[in-house]
C-alpha cells in the first residue's frame, strides 16, 4: 500500500476514533442531564479534535509524516473495540455518573500514553501547533475529568 494511502487511512481511523468519543460523550449529556455542560463541552471539544486532524490530512505530503509503527494495528483495533462496547453500555445500560466519569478517564489517558499525536512530524509552524493542541487538549480532557471525579466524596456502599 502507498505510504500516503496509508497515512491517509490512518488519519481517518482517528478522526473516526475521536468522532466516536464525541458520540459517547453526548450520550452521557443526554443520561446525567445535571452535568450536560459538562458533557456537551467535552464531545463539542472532541468533534473539534477531529477536525483537527482532517486538518492534518489536508497537510500531508512534505511537510507532514506518520510514524505508523506508533499505532500498532492490534492495539489501536482494540481501543476501537473497547470504545465501540463502551458507547453500546451507554446506550443499553444505566450507568453511574462516577462510572461514566472512569470510563472517560480511561480513554483519553489511553490516548495521551498510547502517544497517538507524538507520531506526528513536520517542521511547519501551523502543524506543530496543531499537533500541541490535540496533546494539550487531551490532557485538559484528563484534568476536567480527574476535577470532576474529585467533587464528590464516592462511598463503595
Amino acid at each position: 500500500m502507498d505510504a500516503a494511502i496509508q497515512h491517509e487511512a490512518l488519519l481517518q481511523r482517528l478522526a473516526q476514533n475521536e468522532e466516536s468519543i464525541a458520540e459517547l460523550y453526548s450520550i452521557f449529556a443526554d443520561k446525567f442531564p445535571r452535568h450536560r455542560d459538562f458533557w456537551s463541552g467535552l464531545a463539542g471539544e472532541e468533534i473539534q479534535h477531529a477536525r483537527w486532524i482532517h486538518k492534518l490530512g489536508a497537510r500531508q505530503g512534505s511537510s507532514v509524516t506518520i510514524d505508523a509503527t506508533r499505532f500498532d494495528d492490534n492495539v489501536f483495533a482494540i481501543s476501537v473495540q473497547y470504545l465501540e462496547e463502551t458507547i453500546k453500555t451507554a446506550k443499553e445500560t444505566k450507568q453511574t455518573f462516577k462510572e461514566a466519569l472512569t470510563v472517560s478517564l480511561d480513554i483519553e489517558t489511553g490516548m495521551l500514553e498510547r502517544g497517538y499525536f507524538t507520531a506526528f512530524k513536520g517542521d511547519d509552524s501551523e502543524l506543530i501547533e496543531i499537533l500541541e493542541h490535540l496533546r494539550s487538549k487531551t490532557e485538559k480532557h484528563t484534568n476536567k475529568i480527574r476535577k470532576e471525579l474529585s467533587k464528590k466524596r464516592w462511598f463503595l456502599f
